[in-house]
């Protein structure tokens, strides 16, 4: 009766130890470890009868350590790849324990079915694995106890391997290896036994983030501390400013109406009132144009972009065959001229004034909007319009692009703006509200949301899969002209016709900043007329903005959070005026970490 009793006492403590992430171990082992297949591998020790166990991780998150460790492996040379993959089989049945008393059974069932035939190769891998799992699928528990009473033996040739597998594990994330290698495993090299607290302190390492013990510094603490002073000062140093690359469209008689430079700045296109749109390349070589066997037939409007041919030689064969093949003139017996501006190519096929573009993430096709009411989708390796896209009954003012060329989104005087996919001519999404032209676009990092600027003075937050509105923003008293997200997805700016830009905040749809346009004697010019936001980009940590205004000028506003109201602190840290006979039509932060502008010169200057 008292010995029922005691064991009533022991499974209910038990039970509350695993509770609180804490397991019980048994004293004493009743099966050798010859009988478990470890041959000798084993060395018996006497753990302390409690020990604490760190709070078990997903089962997933657990799967993912090792499929990453053993890819790792995989990848390392020799000897270190075959030293190291020692190790993988006592990590494969620690871990093959822990998501069976921390997880469901489903789970271990799951990893072991997915590893165990790694290691069948091996006659002692296989015998331990029979002896641990039984037919019917259950764990011997007795196994369990003496494997988890012992350490597991490895050796390597030196010490430099182990720092290897170091130097990976501070790399990642693996709580989960970091506490079976410091708990069940000994690594033993030539200089002698590699204690295992050395992974204990790694994992101190990851559960404090920054700490770090004497033995795993790679420096002193007075070295360390003088980088951190350096550092520190750097941070406080002003900022030095962006560089600009201006970009400037001169002799513009047909009229500019858009402008705009590929993922790489590579790349410039323009759209004009004649509705034709040119391209340029802004690098040596033009590494997008295939024309190659491709018949091309010139119109009257590309008289003066034939040539001669290059080969002297080979255009007196041209003349000579003429007559035999008037059929299939390709662009080997005729070449096409560098005009005066130096476009590759002209795009020809919208019937009006050509309002806005974007490139995809590639940059092989742009997409174009018009008066004409149409997008179309150009192959920028052969010229050719590859679709046209209907669906707006007015004029398209806007297109925007989103991350990943998911989706396409345009905005349209018909006072909507819908959402489409490349692959289908017809709009999959509808997003009506405004009461006037949609006149900017902007999609969220997620690709889940997007945002609409109007002639309404409002700005609105669409949910994209339901086409329902989550957000209306309300602040600006005169036409949004410019939107842009924060790479982080937490802020939204918003540009208008008078100059001014909107931080808003996305969680609460409250201003954060308000942006006035400065004085004409703070902005380096007369005053004029053209001071609306022509374009907004964010840098990637999400504490810069740049804002281009028509008039050329062009700032980089740092935004940094303020202590008093919850508002943030806006201040102009840079700013280049691109001149004054100049209209300002694009201004992109780009991924080098400067600011490529295109401009174009006025007529009446």
């Amino acid at each position: 009766m008292k010995k029922e009793k005691v064991e009533k006492i022991q499974n209910s403590l038990s039970e509350y130890l695993k509770k609180r992430n804490y397991e019980a171990f048994c004293s004493t082992s009743e099966v050798s470890e010859k009988e478990v297949g470890m041959l000798g591998l084993l060395e018996s020790s006497t753990p302390n009868s409690l020990s604490y166990s760190s709070p078990a991780a997903s089962a997933l998150h657990m799967e993912h350590q090792f499929a990453r460790l053993k890819a790792w492996m995989m990848e390392a040379s020799e000897p270190c790849r075959s030293e190291l993959s020692q190790l993988l089989f006592p990590l494969f049945v620690h871990i093959y324990l822990e998501l069976g008393s921390s997880a469901t059974k489903s789970a271990a069932n799951s990893f072991f079915n997915k590893n165990f035939s790694v290691f069948r190769v091996n006659r002692e891998y296989e015998q331990t694995l029979r002896q641990l799992v039984s037919n019917s699928g259950d764990v011997s528990q007795t196994v369990v106890r003496c494997l988890r009473s012992g350490k597991y033996q490895i050796r390597v040739s030196d010490s430099s391997t182990l720092q290897y597998l170091l130097r990976y594990l501070r790399s990642s994330n693996n709580p989960t290896i970091l506490q079976i290698l410091s708990r069940y495993i000994d690594v033993e090299s030539d200089d002698g036994l590699v204690p295992s607290i050395l992974f204990s302190e790694v994992e101190q390492i990851e559960d404090k983030a920054g700490a770090s013990t004497a033995s795993a510094r790679d420096c002193s603490a007075e070295q360390l501390a003088a980088v951190e002073a350096v550092i520190a000062n750097t941070r406080q140093l002003p900022h030095p400013g962006l560089s600009v690359a201006l970009y400037s469209v001169l002799n513009a008689h047909n009229g500019v109406c858009c402008a705009s430079t590929s993922p790489a700045v590579d790349i410039l296109a323009c759209g004009f009132e004649d509705s034709v749109v040119k391209v340029w390349s802004l690098t040596p070589h033009w590494s997008h144009l295939t024309q190659q066997n491709k018949v091309i037939t010139f119109l009257s409007c590309d008289e003066t972009r034939i040539d001669e041919p290059v080969n002297e030689d080979a255009g007196a064969a041209d003349e000579a065959s003429a007559s035999t093949a008037t059929s299939s003139t390709t662009t080997s017996g005729r070449s096409r001229k560098q005009a005066s501006g130096g476009e590759v190519l002209s795009l020809r096929g919208h019937s009006g004034p050509v309002f806005d573009m974007d490139f995809t993430s590639t940059a092989s096709h742009l997409v174009t909007v018009s008066e004409d009411t149409y997008m179309r989708l150009w192959d920028l390796s052969d010229g050719e319009c590859v679709a046209k896209y209907s669906g707006h009954n007015y004029p398209v003012f806007r297109v925007a692009n989103s991350p990943g060329d998911f989706h396409v989104a345009t905005g349209s005087a018909d006072l909507s703006a819908r959402l489409w996919n490349l692959e289908y001519l017809h709009p999959l999404r509808v997003f009506a509200g405004h009461t006037a032209s949609v006149n900017a676009l902007a999609f969220h990092p997620n690709c889940g949301y997007l945002a609409t600027g109007s002639w309404d003075h409002s700005v609105r937050l669409w949910q994209v899969t339901d086409a329902s509105a989550v957000r209306i923003l309300l602040h600006h008293s005169a036409p949004v002209s410019s939107l842009a997200f924060s790479p982080h997805g937490r802020l939204l700016a918003s540009g208008s016709s008078d100059g001014s830009v909107c931080v808003w905040d996305l969680s609460v749809g409250k201003v954060l900043a308000d942006i006035g346009y400065p004085a004409a004697s703070d902005a380096g010019a007369s005053a004029t007329n053209c001071e609306s936001i022509v374009e907004l980009s964010w840098s990637q940590d999400s504490q810069l903005l740049v804002v281009a205004s028509m008039d050329g000028l062009v700032r980089t506003i740092s935004l940094s959070p303020d202590t008093g109201d919850g508002c943030m602190e806006a201040n102009e840290v840079h700013s280049v005026w691109c001149g004054a006979d100049a209209t300002l039509l694009h201004a992109t932060l780009t991924q080098h970490n400067y600011i490529a502008a295109v401009a174009v010169q006025r007529p009446d200057r």
